[in-house]
């Protein structure tokens, strides 16, 4: 054991983990650098990672869309089976964003009411039917819905289109509650969300394309999930 104290070690790495930063110093020599240089070197990190998250809005809400297949499909009843969400990467202005499908990083609470909607490219003027249920599948890291279609000319003339096929994609409505920050073997940043799913929409341009989203992706007879 020395006589040396933290406050007259050298720093000689700073890590940044998900929830703490790591300093290391120096065992072998004293020097006289006072404990201020520890204090800068920590503020710059903190002020790194503040800024980096201040890039990030939380609560305003943003989309994603999937490959919506044909199938899953109870024409007497108006309701479809669909894939909602997955792990599948999209690009953002801030990096890689990846919704994480654990129970405790999704709030389900009012897309689980039967009470959400369904919706016409987002638009909230244009509900064309409503979310009966909505089931999270952990080990398949995605989450799953029946959905109602209504009975007015627009919903009928959507539900036409899922029929045969000429709509082809979904999108889910969500906001973000807070991001863990890391990368991957190619140095890009990737950002793990947990997040808030609000709507779901028939939309035309897909960004989410794993397939296990979309209408009848895995059981495409299964309604009582």
């Amino acid at each position: 054991m020395t006589d040396q104290t933290e406050d007259q070690r050298h720093v000689i790495n700073v890590e940044e983990t998900e929830t703490s930063i790591i300093v290391e110093f120096q065992k072998e020599e004293a020097i006289e650098e006072p404990i201020e240089e520890i204090e800068d070197v920590v503020e710059d990190v903190v002020e790194e990672v503040e800024e980096d998250a201040r890039e990030i809005e939380p609560g305003k809400v943003v989309y994603r869309t999937i490959d919506l297949s044909r199938g899953a499909i109870d024409e007497e009843k108006r309701i479809v089976r669909i894939g909602v969400s997955s792990e599948t990467p999209v690009e953002r202005e801030f990096g890689l964003e990846v919704l994480s499908h654990r129970k405790e990083d999704i709030d389900m609470a009012f897309m689980s009411s039967g009470r959400a909607p369904l919706l016409n490219n987002h638009k909230m003027d244009e509900q064309i039917g409503v979310i009966r249920s909505f089931y999270l599948d952990e080990t398949q890291r995605r989450t799953v819905a029946m959905v109602e279609f209504g009975k007015s000319a627009l919903a009928q003339e959507v539900f036409e289109d899922v029929k045969s096929g000429i709509k082809q994609n979904i999108s889910v409505g969500y906001s973000i509650t807070k991001m863990a920050r890391s990368k991957d073997n190619e140095g890009r940043e990737i950002y793990r969300a947990s997040w808030t799913p609000m709507e779901a929409s028939i939309v035309s341009i897909p960004a989410d394309s794993s397939k296990f989203v979309g209408v009848g992706r895995s059981d495409q007879k299964n309604f009582n999930q």
